[in-house]
Parts: structure tokens; sequence; C-alpha cells
């Protein structure tokens, strides 16, 4: 357990986000590990929120990634069209369509670039929300983790307690158990040997009947 500080200070006062700055955490939402401790233990409202911010984040890393793959694809595609249509023709007709195909596709190609720098800014900023979201999330597990730590640690002691005193009376049943089949013993042997076995069968089947 680490011990955070001699100084008394509350939730509020004290940064916990420094515990976890730039620490090498596994994204929480897929670690194995991380989901265990949930396993059979309800997450509360705080813990499901963060939870549903980090996941959203990553599904946008993901989508910027796709999406900006899909752009330069098509960007490609289109600057194939645009070699392609280089040539002027002579007929009048055809180079009107010629240049209004060129202008739709330059302006196709500028509509793409506005989305990449776009997509390039998104793609450079979301690995520090997804770190921030990440350790926001660590800190409020670390939180509730230790609350329930501490819940779990009277709940044992208040356990032992009650083992310890079970663990007592047992033993004394035990040997209370132990002298009363002596005791038995002794007096059955007694009367068998005194009065004998026939005495003993009458007198057993009208006492236990």
């Amino acid at each position: 357990m680490i011990l955070l500080s001699k100084k008394k200070k509350s939730r509020e006062e004290f940064d916990y986000a420094a515990l976890v700055r730039n620490r090498k955490l596994p994204l929480l939402t897929l670690d194995s590990r991380w989901h265990k401790i949930y396993e059979n233990k309800k997450k509360d409202a705080r813990i499901k929120r963060l939870e549903e911010d980090l996941n959203n984040k990553i599904k946008q890393q993901g989508k910027v990634n796709s999406d900006l793959k899909e752009l330069g694809k098509l960007k490609k595609k289109l600057m194939s069209e645009i070699v392609n249509n280089m040539e002027q023709s002579t007929d009048t007709k055809h180079e009107i369509m010629r240049q209004k195909k060129l202008g739709k596709s330059k302006q196709f190609i500028e509509e793409i670039n506005s989305k990449v720098e776009n997509y390039e800014n998104q793609k450079l900023e979301l690995p520090s929300e997804i770190r921030r979201a990440n350790e926001a999330l660590m800190i409020a597990t670390a939180e509730q983790c230790y609350e329930q730590l501490l819940i779990n640690e009277q709940k044992i002691k208040e356990l032992t307690e009650w083992i310890e005193k079970t663990r007592t009376e047992l033993k004394n049943r035990v040997i209370l158990k132990q002298e009363m089949e002596e005791h038995n013993e002794n007096m059955y042997s007694y009367l068998h040997d005194m009065l004998g076995p026939e005495f003993m069968q009458v007198f057993d089947e009208r006492h236990r009947n």
C-alpha cells in the first residue's frame, strides 16, 4: 500500500492525477485485468461515464485513421483522373465537358484536403485526449477499489473474529461430545455387567420406544 503523504489532504485537495501522469498504463477498457476487477462488482456511475468516454475516444481514433486511408485512396483516384484528362480536346463540346470534369475533380480534392487537415489535427490531439481519459478512469478505479478494500478489510476482520470464536466453540463442543460418549459407554457397560444382556435388551426396547 502506497503512503501518499503524512499531511492530511482531502480528495479534492490532493492532486491524484500527478500520481498517474505519464505512467505507462494500458488502455483500461482493453485490459482483461481491469475487467476482472468488476466481474462480481457493479461499476458506479462515475466509472461507467469515464469508461464510455474512453471507449468513444478510442473508437474516434480508429475512425479517423480509417477515414484518412479512404480519403487518401479517393484523392489518388481523383489525381489519376485529372492526369488522364489533362490533354485538351479540339472538340468544343468535349472540351467543355473535360473542363467541367476537371473543375469538379479539383473541387473534390480541395474538399478532401480540408477534411484530411481536420483529421490530421484530430489524429495529433486524440492520443493526448485518450491518455487523459485513461488516467481519469485509472484514478476513479483506484478510488473505488480503495474504498472497497477498506470495506473488505473490516468484513475480513469480522469474519476472522467469527471464525476464531466458532473454532473455540467447536473445540469445546467436540470435547463435550467425547465426554458424553465416554460417560454413556461407562454407564451402559456398568449396567450390562451388573444386570446382563437380557435385561439391557428389554430396558433398551421399552425406553427407546
